[in-house]
């Protein structure tokens, strides 16, 4: 499947069908074309700049130098881009609308273009204007001529002083009082005069300012943007996901007026119809109105896919531009991801220390990129405590597993540690089993005391860890039986059995000594009634 217009065969036999048959929609109303949006910011030294004209016409006296419209930052519609407009006696002269009045007998004409209006249907210039002039006898008039020439067929004209800045037009079909109209011509230009009489009251005369040239040729256009994929509520997902049931998302943006005749929306998904959607749009008056088209559910599939969307798919409307109504993706569909998850060795009851404190724990993320910071509360509940200073985005795949936190600046009591983890599809938050006694004057390593009844078969702790010489495994049994510890190494090849036999219900200490097994990461395995529970150890020599 290839863009920029190029569709399935079966569609272009379709399209050749309706030719053949005189159905195809004639065009409507209406895309429209901007030529200018002028708001007089480049360097007035450089005025006139092209296709402006000016008309520096003399005095009616004959004496005098030329009045005409040129660039000045005295007065400007104020809009945070700019701060400049034309103004009638501007250029060539030194005048200055701050402190200069315009003259008597002016006469300065501008005009912008040419414009080509041989395919227009409509036609608009808009801009804004001030005026401060003698009533009646001195004016601003504008209009448009279908030739390079100081003439206009004229649209309005102000005269006086006006409140403060207008907002005006040129309709380019309606001059001369409705008369006239230059729809059809190829050289239309837009024309602005100002004229003042022989008498000496003036103002500081005719300023314009952020003037605007469209036309309209007739036509709808449709416009394929982004393709994104969305969740069966609509809202918007990261990826594809086997398995996950998900839908494809098409912005796009129709542009003209009125009400579009029917036409289809296509979506195909390697190259095979997905969705096909019949509807028109009402643009209204607007010009230009945003749309979005989802596809029916879609169960992801493993491998790589190519999505295409098709606007108009059967060509059925002429548009202003053919080229722009398809857009494709192509993507790779992701494994499920597997939620991560983390477990405290310490703190846990009875843990109590003085100046610092070696958090530790167990924690698995499947695709090794999760992300682990640790926090302190002072309960159990609402993961609304501190951060650990150091302790922030800590890698799952961190061989340690263990964090020394400096409890120095922490009021004496007990501290709950909790860890927030996420992989940026699933958040975790997981408090420890037990609060640590902040206890200042502390000084007896005393054993951890658990409480003497084991209720789960559980691996409780692997401590120290890291360790240099040796570690003690602890884990309790729910009832007697039979047990076997065993050390695997990081390629899985059993390394040592620790402890094999029957024991009593309750809390047990196993320790291990790797003795002249090489540096590295060890797997603790401890199986027994019918279970198997693993944790990490690092040796360091």
């Amino acid at each position: 499947m290839k863009k920029n217009g190029a569709y399935p065969a079966f569609i272009l036999g379709f399209l050749i069908l309706i030719i053949s048959m005189g159905i195809i929609t004639q065009p409507a109303k209406a895309v429209w074309h901007v030529l200018l949006n002028e708001r007089f910011h480049q360097e007035p030294i450089t005025w006139p700049w092209a296709p402006w004209t000016i008309n520096p016409n003399l005095p009616w006296s004959g004496s005098g130098p030329p009045f005409t419209w040129g660039v000045q930052d005295y007065l400007f519609k104020v809009n945070g881009l700019d701060n400049q407009s034309l103004w009638c006696v501007g250029n060539p002269n030194n005048l200055d609308p701050e402190f200069d009045h315009y003259p008597p007998n002016t006469n300065c004409w501008v005009k912008w273009g040419p414009i080509d209006l041989s395919d227009a249907v409509a036609a608009r210039a808009s801009f804004w204007y001030y005026i401060d002039s003698q009533p009646y006898s001195d004016y601003v008039r504008w209009g448009a001529y279908p030739a390079n020439a100081f003439n206009m067929y004229e649209m309005d004209r102000c005269s006086g002083l006006t409140p403060e800045w207008m907002y005006s037009y040129v309709d380019f079909d309606s001059l001369e009082g409705g008369t006239t109209s230059l729809l059809g011509e190829p050289n239309v230009y837009l024309v602005f005069q100002f004229y003042s009489n022989g008498d000496t009251e003036v103002g500081i005369g005719a300023f314009i300012d952020e003037v605007s040239i469209a036309w309209d040729d007739g036509y709808y256009d449709f416009e394929a943007l982004g393709i994104s994929f969305a969740q069966p509520d609509s809202s918007w997902t990261y990826e594809a996901v086997i398995g996950d049931t998900m839908l494809f998302k098409l912005d796009w943006k129709a542009y003209g007026s009125g009400v579009t005749p029917p036409f289809d929306i296509t979506c195909y998904l390697d190259e095979a119809p997905l969705y096909t959607e019949r509807r028109s749009v009402d643009i209204g008056g607007s010009q230009m109105v945003w749309d979005e088209t989802y596809t029916d559910p879609w169960i992801v599939t493993s491998g790589t896919h190519t999505v295409g969307w098709y606007l108009d798919s059967s060509r059925e409307i002429e548009e202003s531009d053919e080229t722009n109504n398809d857009t494709l993706i192509t993507f790779e569909s992701q494994a499920q991801n597997v939620p991560p998850w983390i477990h405290f060795f310490h703190p846990t009851y009875g843990d109590t220390a003085a100046t610092e404190f070696l958090i530790t724990w167990e924690d698995e993320d499947p695709d090794d990129n999760a992300m682990i910071s640790l926090y302190w509360d002072l309960d159990s509940t609402g993961f609304d405590g501190y951060p650990i200073s150091g302790a922030s985005y800590i890698l799952e795949d961190d061989l340690a597993d263990s964090f020394m936190f400096d409890v120095s600046g922490i009021n004496e009591g007990e501290v709950w540690v909790f860890a927030y983890m996420t992989d940026n599809q699933v958040e975790t938050w997981q408090y420890s089993d037990g609060p640590l006694i902040v206890d200042y004057d502390w000084v007896n390593a005393s054993p951890v005391k658990y409480p003497g009844f084991a209720e789960d078969f559980t691996l409780e702790t692997v401590y120290p860890n890291p360790f240099n010489s040796s570690t003690k495994i602890r884990f309790g049994l729910p009832a007697a039986g039979t047990i076997a510890l065993k050390i695997y190494d990081s390629m899985g090849r059993l390394c040592a059995e620790p402890f094999r036999g029957t024991l009593s219900a309750g809390y047990h200490d196993i320790a291990w000594s790797p003795g002249d097994l090489p540096s590295g990461l060890y797997f603790i395995e401890l199986a027994g009634q019918e279970m198997k529970l693993r944790a990490k150890a690092l040796y360091l020599k």
